[in-house]
């Protein structure tokens, strides 16, 4: 019997480590596949909004250069120049919903008109924005209360430095629209933007998440020298995703795209499950073919040893 049990034990172990060897195999071969197709997906998905935020920056660059060369700011030779200014910049707001703000400053730091009586804080763009456009990262506006960013153009008169305009533009029906649409990105997907200090400045799954978690993913803390090698991570809240980035140049943000990897590798989990329920049935099948094997092998040996013993 032990010969018998010994040849029967062989021949299941057999059977058993062929047929979950395999099925480990094609698991992790279709991982790989699955987890390289997403990442392929999500970087497209980044490049993709990341242009379109390149974009919207650059129309409300536009903005604010065109209102800098108006000819009444360079001028300055009307007599009533403050209302016929104070005006003008009250029909821009009115004409464009996104503006909530937008300040005319001269060179001594001084407000020459403004749309409201609360006014931006103005050093840092007399800091950076004297010769060129000055973009201030995305933070809490004074007026609103909502998440703006501030940009400023200088006012050149023959080249020479002669103010500032500063207009406040909110973010929620535009850039905050590009990075909430979740198309093609299942249940668990999304996008956000971390700005050079780590934090979110975007709203992710909660509405209360911009500009208040740092975020830890490799995606995004070490976005300046990013090896796409890494693509799986454990994000901030604390759920292992797969994700890609893409660096927003202008500002120096780092868009991130994310889907949480039991969602990606629920599909292949459940083949998973399948296949080994079907090993089950011809499991049984193999035992009792092993089970016969082992008869036909042993019961000679059997009768020969019960006849010669030793």
């Amino acid at each position: 019997m032990r010969i018998k049990t010994k040849i029967f034990s062989i021949v299941l172990l057999v059977i058993l480590i062929t047929g979950v060897t395999s099925i480990a195999i094609s698991s992790f071969v279709s991982k790989n596949m699955l987890k390289n197709e997403i990442y392929n997906h999500l970087e497209n998905v980044v490049h993709s909004r990341g242009r379109n935020i390149d974009m919207l920056l650059i129309d409300y660059q536009n903005i604010v250069k065109i209102l800098a060369t108006e000819n009444i700011l360079i001028e300055k030779k009307s007599t009533d120049y403050h209302n016929i200014l104070t005006h003008k910049i009250k029909e821009i707001i009115k004409i464009d919903e996104d503006i909530s703000r937008i300040s005319i400053w001269d060179t001594k730091e001084k407000v020459l008109a403004s749309s409201h009586h609360k006014l931006i804080s103005h050093k840092e763009f007399f800091k950076y924005g004297k010769e060129d456009i000055y973009i201030k990262d995305i933070y809490i506006s004074n007026l609103t209360g909502q998440h703006i960013i501030s940009i400023s153009a200088p006012i050149l008169h023959h080249g020479i430095f002669s103010g500032l305009v500063i207009v406040d533009i909110d973010i929620k029906e535009t850039l905050y629209k590009i990075t909430r649409d979740n198309t093609g990105l299942g249940e668990t997907g999304e996008i956000y933007l971390i700005n050079q200090a780590g934090y979110m400045i975007t709203p992710a799954f909660s509405d209360d998440t911009s500009l208040k978690i740092k975020v830890n993913a490799p995606n995004a803390v070490r976005y300046f020298s990013l090896s796409n090698k890494k693509n799986a991570y454990v994000n901030y809240r604390g759920q292992t995703v797969i994700g890609a980035s893409d660096i927003i140049q202008e500002l120096n943000w780092c868009l991130v795209a994310e889907i949480e990897e039991k969602e990606v590798f629920a599909p292949v989990d459940n083949l998973v499950l399948i296949i080994l329920l079907f090993f089950l049935m011809p499991l049984s099948v193999a035992i009792l073919f092993s089970l016969m094997i082992t008869d036909t092998i042993t019961n000679p040996v059997l009768r020969l040893h019960s006849q010669y013993p030793m």
